[in-house]
């Protein structure tokens, strides 16, 4: 639209359109500027946050390192749900840190763990490992699990080389020498195997072994809980 020129004696208009369009461009700019300032700090923090990668060489290199320094909580930690949970009910433990003290007793303060190989399948992984202690060593396999973008033991690996007590071994004393029945002797085999015997222990009980009294008052105790957990009545006590 054409301006009409200013009333005699007047200045003439000032450029408004020009000056606003200067003024606009320099705050859009302003904005963009801003915005853009704003989504590459955004950017960059997301980069930032986000974690690497997680490979199942990683996870097998975490399990060895929390073995080796005797971090059995955050061993604890890498397993799934269901296999905590199956780790947790055969030794009727009720966290993690049941779990830790458990393992301490039983293995001190470490167990060498030495990765061979990591077969990867995807979200599947077979760790091949050998793990020492002592003169003990043994060779085994564990599988992990990959979850949310974090690698997990899928199941209850075996960590530690030394032979154990079994059911079987435990079964057939308090059959033939303590004088319980196939399914008591069965029972309680498995309530001594859950409980806080250690393999020396429980060993020492397999081969009718002469314990200290202070060893003998403990296995009592464990005996006795372990016959109410299997309603039975005490053990049996020599004369």
């Amino acid at each position: 639209m054409t301006q009409l020129p200013p009333p005699p004696g007047m200045p003439p208009h000032p450029a408004r359109s020009r000056r606003l369009g200067v003024v606009v461009a320099i705050v859009l700019g302003v904005v963009v500027l801003a915005m853009v300032g704003v989504t590459a700090a955004a950017v960059l923090v997301v980069v930032k946050a986000m974690p690497d990668d997680e490979t199942a060489e990683d996870a097998a290199r975490d399990i060895a390192e929390a073995l080796a320094h005797g971090d059995y909580n955050g061993l604890c930690e890498m397993y799934s749900d269901d296999a905590r949970a199956e780790a947790f009910d055969a030794r009727q433990f009720e966290s993690c840190a049941d779990m830790a003290e458990w393992e301490r007793v039983a293995h001190g303060d470490g167990v060498e763990m030495r990765v061979l190989d990591v077969d990867q399948d995807g979200d599947k992984a077979t760790v091949t490992y050998t793990v020492r202690s002592g003169l003990a060593e043994q060779t085994d396999e564990l599988t992990l699990a990959r979850r949310d973008g974090e690698w997990e033991m899928d199941a209850v690996a075996d960590l530690d080389p030394r032979d154990h007590p079994s059911h079987s071994d435990l079964a057939g004393p308090l059959g033939t020498v303590v004088g319980l029945d196939e399914d008591a002797a069965d029972c309680v085999a498995d309530e001594l195997l859950a409980s806080d015997l250690t393999d020396a222990e429980l060993q020492a009980l397999i081969d009718d072994e002469v314990l200290s009294k202070e060893e003998t008052r403990h296995m009592v105790s464990v005996f006795t809980d372990a016959a109410a957990a299997c309603h039975l009545g005490p053990p049996p006590s020599d004369a």
